[in-house]
């Protein structure tokens, strides 16, 4: 429900601001609009209890104003600052001034600069932010580096898996157990005497070498099956197979589970490729 609310308690300078600036010639259309009586949607305010943080209207407060009212019709909703970022977000998607790509950059940016939304999947900021998920997913590709990451990931059993060693390699520390303690070596088995014949002199006796069993047929190489698997699509059936068993052991988990593990696999295959023998690789 709104009510005609007064612009002074209105907090706009609280980091709840979504677009990248404010459309001076739109402020002077608005204000010219209240100036003729004009009605506009209520602004929208979330109040915790000592700042009422506007979430929704910037061009209509800052046009009010510019039109000298000292109110305007509000929608107060309770709540903190962040729920009026989260809010802010994703406002004017559908309706005011067409969001800009800075305006729908800046609104993303905002939740992969937190530390605890940037734990989100692409798809959970995508739907806060109404963008495309592809789109967050490359904003965030492109500020690696630029913001703190964490290698904890919450997922939606409730657990927090560390995903810091995934895929590297196991210690090396035990791998010569089994060779001693630098003992003398075992020697190896001693060797027959040649065949001589005996005392009689005669020339050694020749046996005939033992029969060969025929060399082996080597498993054809090449085939559809063995193509497949080096191809991207046979790695995709791969990966779904083994996310299809997981899923059967786990069926609490949830597809932004699976979308943000993939989204970190992409991150250790890029390491990997990188730098193989950290992985154990070539």
């Amino acid at each position: 429900m709104s009510e005609n609310f007064d612009l002074q308690y209105l907090t706009l300078d609280g980091g709840t601001q979504p677009r990248a600036e404010i459309d001076a010639a739109l402020v002077e259309e608005y204000a010219a609009a209240w100036r003729e009586g004009a009605e506009f949607p209520p602004v929208v305010a979330v109040y915790d209890g000592t700042h009422y943080w506007l979430a929704d209207g910037f061009h209509r407060v800052h046009g009010a104003k510019a039109a000298g009212l000292e109110q305007i019709p509000a929608e107060i909703r309770q709540g903190s600052r962040r729920d009026a970022v989260l809010y802010a977000v994703g406002a004017n998607a559908a309706h005011g001034l067409r969001r800009t790509n800075a305006d729908k950059r800046r609104a993303v940016e905002t939740l992969l600069r937190d530390a605890k939304w940037q734990g989100w999947s692409d798809r959970k900021i995508a739907r806060k932010c109404a963008v495309d998920h592809k789109t967050v997913g490359r904003w965030r590709d492109e500020l690696t580096g630029e913001i703190p990451q964490s290698d904890e990931r919450k997922g939606a059993d409730g657990r927090t898996i560390n995903t810091a060693n995934i895929g590297k390699r196991r210690s090396d520390e035990n791998d010569d157990a089994d060779a001693g303690d630098g003992g003398d070596e075992t020697p190896p088995p001693a060797e027959d005497p040649p065949k001589n014949g005996g005392d009689s002199g005669d020339a050694p006796d020749d046996d005939p070498p033992p029969a060969q069993d025929p060399p082996k047929q080597s498993k054809k190489r090449g085939s559809y099956g063995d193509r497949l698997r080096n191809t991207p699509e046979g790695l995709a059936a791969f990966l779904f197979s083994n996310i299809r068993v997981h899923h059967r052991t786990f069926p609490e988990v949830v597809l932004e589970d699976v979308e943000e593990a993939l989204r970190l696999v992409n991150g250790l295959i890029r390491r990997y490729f990188e730098d193989p023998s950290q992985y154990g690789g070539v």
